[in-house]
Parts: structure tokens; C-alpha cells; sequence
């Protein structure tokens, strides 16, 4: 009887043993580890390209060059970076979106910069060239950076626009949307770079964006009159 006890120990202890170490045992969840998980961001970057009538002559002369120049720079900062590049275009009353990706997709679906450059012009050509709502549309690019998954305070933000700047389709409301939304965007270390204004409204939006308490450091109001307009720094 003793021997039999001593043998149903030994076993027990060997079926448990053999458990622990087969991956039998229940092993506690990880808490805390989401389902989905991604690394934060290092740069967000959201370009909106203006295609009303009075802005497309601008844009093909002279707004796609630096367009394609944009790209570039984005595709040389983000190499190695957790980067993403949203593309939207301006035309009558909406805003739509025609790309967004990372820096590795954009790198794994074009060739080039030039080649991004030519689908972007591509998916523009048949747009409407209607209404230009302006302040409308800046308001609502910033609250789309700012819905970007993985943002965090040190992720460098920059909203781009291409446009003469001549709103048609917004109204006061909308531009005191767009004034509280930059300033928000812009406190949070965001930047906004507007390109292409013409010569007779710049004054107003610099105007309107020191009225608003914004930091100049935070954006640039460039005209068409610039032969070589600055590109934005990333650093």
C-alpha cells in the first residue's frame, strides 16, 4: 500500500511537471498591450491642393514644381522615421482625401517622387474647379492631423496648402473656426506653410493670423510672386 502511495505521488508530481513546462499551465494575460499596436509618429504631413478656376493656372505653371519638390524632402526625412503623408484636394465645397500612407508605402507604391507628383496631378485633372472655401477647408485639415492614430507632443505636424488664398465659400463662422483650430494645432508645435497667395490677400491673412495670437514661427504666407518659394524644415 505504501509503495502504491509512493508511486501515485511520483506520478502526480511528473504529469504536473511535464504541464508546467509543455505550455499546458494558463498563462496570465498581458495587461495593458493593446490588440493593435504601432509606433508613434516622428512627422505628420498633410498637403491640400486649392483647385478652383482662379488657382489652377498658378498650379500647373509653377505650384506642381514645388509640389514636387515637397515630396522629395518628404521622401529623404521620412527614411527611417514612422512618418505619415495625407494628400486632399480643395474643389467647391468639399475637401477630399486621394492619398494617405506612410513613408514606406509611399516608397513601396511609387518609383519616385516624380512618379507620386504625376498620380497626385492625375487624380486632380477631372476635379471639380468650383467654389474655394478657404478657411473652411484649413480648419477642417488641421482636425484631420489632429485625429492622425499615434500623434504625440513630439511628433513634428505640418499642414501645407496650395492656394491663391481668395476664399468664395466660407463664411464668418468659418473663418473664426479656423482661427481657434490653428490656434490650438499651432500650440500643440504645429506648423502650416500656405503657398502661392496672391499678393493682395497676404497681408490679410498675416494680419488675421497675429491677431489670433499665433506664434510667427509657427507659419509661412508665401505669394505667387515668390520665384522660389521656401520649403518647410522638418527638424
Amino acid at each position: 500500500m505504501k509503495n502504491k502511495l509512493i508511486r501515485i505521488i511520483t506520478a502526480t508530481a511528473c504529469i504536473t511537471a511535464i504541464a508546467a513546462t509543455s505550455g499546458c499551465v494558463e498563462v496570465p494575460p498581458n495587461e495593458g498591450r493593446a490588440a493593435f499596436e504601432s509606433e508613434s509618429l516622428d512627422i505628420a504631413l498633410t498637403v491640400v491642393i486649392d483647385l478652383s478656376g482662379s488657382f489652377s493656372h498658378t498650379w500647373d505653371a509653377a505650384g506642381f514644381a514645388h509640389f514636387q519638390q515637397l515630396t522629395d524632402l518628404f521622401f529623404r526625412e521620412s527614411l527611417g522615421a514612422e512618418s505619415r503623408l495625407t494628400i486632399g484636394q480643395l474643389s467647391g465645397n468639399t475637401q477630399t482625401m486621394i492619398w494617405e500612407g506612410s513613408g514606406h508605402d509611399l516608397r513601396r507604391s511609387f518609383q519616385s517622387p516624380a512618379d507620386f507628383a504625376n498620380f497626385v496631378k492625375a487624380s486632380i485633372a477631372a476635379a471639380d474647379r468650383g467654389s474655394s472655401p478657404v478657411s473652411q477647408s484649413i480648419a477642417n485639415a488641421i482636425r484631420y492631423v489632429e485625429g492622425t492614430p499615434n500623434l504625440t507632443p513630439r511628433t513634428r505636424k505640418l499642414t501645407v496648402l496650395y492656394s491663391d488664398l481668395m476664399d468664395t465659400g466660407s463664411s464668418e463662422e468659418d473663418e473664426r473656426d479656423m482661427l481657434e483650430t490653428l490656434k490650438r494645432y499651432t500650440e500643440s508645435g504645429g506648423g502650416i506653410a500656405l503657398y502661392y497667395a496672391e499678393p493682395s490677400v497676404r497681408p490679410v491673412y498675416l494680419q488675421k493670423f497675429a491677431n489670433a495670437g499665433l506664434n510667427p514661427r509657427s507659419y509661412c504666407v508665401e505669394t505667387r510672386l515668390v520665384a522660389r518659394p521656401p520649403l518647410p524644415s522638418f527638424d
